[in-house]
């Protein structure tokens, strides 16, 4: 994980739910939060008038304030790769003492301070860590459940437990996990064109990528807590008779306070279990669809080198035969013409002495359109001068085209080299079959075609 120290830095769009999922989550969130409000309605009376109004105001401001600051990462610099589809997400930063000031009011002055402090606290995060609006209903909440967990005052030794700052926070934290996936579900699509299942693989792996940071951001809260209520008493919760759960009052209520919970959690389980297993078999089957499609535009790339070998070679035979030296021009430039017309190959073949000096070349070299560049000017001239056959490859940036070079050394009738010929093939031309045959597979994505040293050679985009 990484730390980063930052105050504000950069106010951000508010985004609303994309889909109508997102408006339902929101509106369950706040009648929860209405419900624990409504509970603890006489603890708004005892706070709403005195000394404890201005205290509680006060930290209202300043867990605002650590909501913005100290913002820890998963991974460097803050963004991961999606599983399903090849997508960089921005994985939102987590305020690393945010939920102190939660912890701390829930505790000392109770429920209606922590919800409008986790309010205030869910909207600095929404506004300047993650833009997501539901984010404020979301923290919101957690931070009622937070402050449930520690004033609870029912008996026996699991409720002592829960009111324990540590643990309530791993509570606290947990729960703000679980609350996070449904909202970033219903937020991580803004246009709503991706598929629901590579929204939720997308969603899933954005909530991975804040477990750590969450519960770290909770146990800080809680430990801070527990080591303060140790100084200061007014932050221990008041004492009050201990009172006995409504589910223990019948052995039905009993049985069905464990029976809904324990169904509730397989019910999790399965919906995770299948939803794993239709992200892993999609991403296989796009997998194999994409290495198929690979296959086949493969087969449909011509071997450039052979070919052009084969063509240049087969004119340098041609002229030799005939005793056609390069002083003789007779027909020279119709039979690059024809030459060029015949292979459906090249997009020039030019012509050069053994010092390397363009006789003739057919099209003409434009160097506005089709400049020949360096790379092959001097390769000509090494092919012209040893009599050797050359093969290179130049990128023309300006015109951004990558071109294929193959020369064919030119010989005298003694087998001495006189000149070189050379076949300059467009490879953004040559191979736009196979690159189209690869756009469009399994419904999204660019395929491209690189060369043995992972350069792009061939894509649909030009840029």
């Amino acid at each position: 994980m990484r730390l980063e120290i930052s105050a504000f830095s950069e106010l951000m769009p508010l985004l609303l739910p994309t889909r109508a999922g997102g408006y339902v989550i929101v509106v369950l969130y706040v009648i929860a939060i209405a419900l624990f409000l409504r509970s603890h309605l006489p603890e708004w009376r005892s706070i709403a008038t005195g000394s404890k109004l201005v205290g509680w105001l006060v930290l209202l401001a300043f867990g605002a304030l650590l909501s913005g600051v100290a913002l820890v990462y998963t991974s460097e610099p803050g963004i991961i790769r999606s599983t399903l589809q090849s997508h960089i997400l921005r994985v939102p930063g987590t305020p690393l003492l945010g939920a102190v000031a939660i912890m701390i009011v829930g505790s000392w002055l109770g429920m209606w301070p922590a919800v409008f402090v986790g309010l205030a606290s869910g909207l600095v995060q929404s506004l300047f860590v993650t833009g997501r609006g539901i984010q404020i209903a979301e923290v919101t909440l957690v931070a009622a459940l937070a402050t449930y967990f520690l004033r609870q005052r029912f008996g026996g030794i699991t409720y002592t437990i829960l009111r324990h700052p540590l643990v309530a926070g791993l509570f606290a934290g947990v729960s703000s996990i679980l609350l996070t996936y449904p909202a970033v579900l219903a937020s991580i699509d803004r246009l709503g064109s991706m598929s629901l299942l590579a929204t939720s693989a997308n969603a899933w792996t954005l909530t991975q990528a804040i477990i750590l940071p969450t519960l770290l951001q909770w146990f800080l809260a809680g430990t801070t807590l527990w080591l303060a209520a140790f100084a200061i008493d007014a932050l221990r919760p008041p004492s009050t008779p201990r009172a006995v759960p409504a589910y223990a009052r019948s052995l039905t209520q009993r049985f069905l306070f464990y029976l809904v919970p324990a169904l509730l959690v397989v019910m999790a389980l399965l919906l995770f279990v299948v939803t794993r297993i239709a992200i892993r078999s999609a991403t296989d089957l796009v997998l194999q669809q994409m290495a198929h499609d690979a296959r086949v535009a493969s087969e449909m790339v011509p071997d450039v080198t052979v070919i052009s070998s084969n063509v240049l070679d087969r004119f340098a035979d041609e002229r030799r035969a005939a005793s056609l030296g390069l002083e003789t021009t007779t027909n020279l430039s119709s039979d690059l013409e024809s030459q060029l017309r015949s292979s459906n190959h090249f997009r020039q073949l030019v012509l050069v002495n053994k010092e390397g000096t363009v006789l003739q070349a057919s099209p003409s070299i434009d160097e506005e359109q089709f400049p020949l560049s360096e790379v092959e000017a001097l390769a000509a001239q090494a092919a012209a001068r040893l009599g050797q056959p050359r093969t290179v490859r130049a990128w023309l940036a300006d015109q951004r085209i990558p071109v294929h070079t193959h020369i064919e050394p030119l010989l005298d009738e003694q087998g001495q080299p006189i000149g070189a010929l050379m076949g300059r093939v467009d490879l953004s031309v040559l191979l736009q079959p196979s690159v189209s045959s690869l756009q469009g597979t399994v419904g999204a994505g660019d395929g491209f075609i690189v060369d043995e040293e992972w350069t792009i050679i061939a894509h649909r985009r030009q840029d």
